[in-house]
């Protein structure tokens, strides 16, 4: 009897656990469905928005739609609202019409330098010299290079009167890193037929490149190509009247 007892106890246990059980399922799914059928505030792209535009240009153009969705397909990420401090982004990235806005949507405006390499702290300069002055064309991305000018220096008070056809050439830059040229090294000694320019940049500071570009317009730039171990520095200069420094100083023979 006592057995007979224990068994119709355990079957009804085993039921109230079943039934326990199956009431938790039930719950948790019509949790689940509520969930599913709940929705979303999201922002839409409506129109196809660049990588670039500025957020004002968003907000202003009619870019973006409000709209609602099942809350189980709203990112975790997306936003409602452009807040004010968003007013001065741009979009990362092109976004397509349909598109659900995310905060990582937007973000700082970064230059671009299109693949050009510039070291930390120059600045990138172009300037153009004439192709004998361009040692032969070997001047290639990567190389070290001296700069010479050639220019008229200003006229001395109590010059002769042929002063003012004084030429000087004098060291202006004692090594500049070269980051891209507009030609590559020519494959024979042979130069084409004219006087083509070579589009050199180089990577400057500040003060170099204010020197650069004023001699580029004042004067007239020649290149020397430089090795790890090529000595410049410091010179006065030569001029055609020496008065920097003779072009042909009297120690050297004049025998030709």
């Amino acid at each position: 009897m006592n057995r007979r007892l224990l068994m119709v106890a355990l079957a009804v246990m085993l039921a109230l656990v079943g039934t326990g059980a199956v009431y938790l399922y039930a719950k948790q799914a019509d949790s689940r469905a509520v969930a599913g059928s709940k929705a979303a505030d999201v922002l839409i792209v409506q129109k196809q928005i660049p990588a670039g535009t500025p957020v004002r240009t968003i907000m202003t153009g009619g870019y973006l739609l409000s709209d609602h969705v099942p809350a189980t397909s709203a990112p975790s990420s997306a936003i409602t609202t452009i807040s004010a401090e968003q007013a001065d982004l741009v979009a990362t990235s092109d976004m397509q019409p349909g598109q659900i806005v995310l905060r990582q949507s937007f973000g700082t405006l970064v230059p671009t330098t299109s693949g050009l390499i510039i070291p930390n702290g120059m600045l990138a300069v172009s300037f153009s010299v004439a192709t004998p002055a361009d040692v032969a064309g070997y001047v290639q991305p990567g190389s070290q290079v001296a700069i010479f000018d050639t220019y008229t220096p200003p006229a001395q008070a109590g010059a002769a009167a042929d002063a003012t056809a004084n030429k000087a050439t004098k060291l202006l830059l004692s090594r500049v890193q070269v980051l891209a040229v507009s030609a590559g090294a020519p494959k024979s000694t042979d130069k084409a037929v004219g006087n083509p320019t070579l589009l050199v940049t180089a990577a400057l500071n500040q003060a170099d490149a204010e020197r650069l570009i004023h001699e580029q317009s004042t004067g007239s730039m020649y290149l020397a190509l430089l090795s790890q171990t090529s000595k410049t520095g410091p010179s006065p200069g030569v001029d055609t009247l020496g008065k920097l420094g003779p072009v042909f100083p009297a120690t050297t023979s004049t025998s030709r």
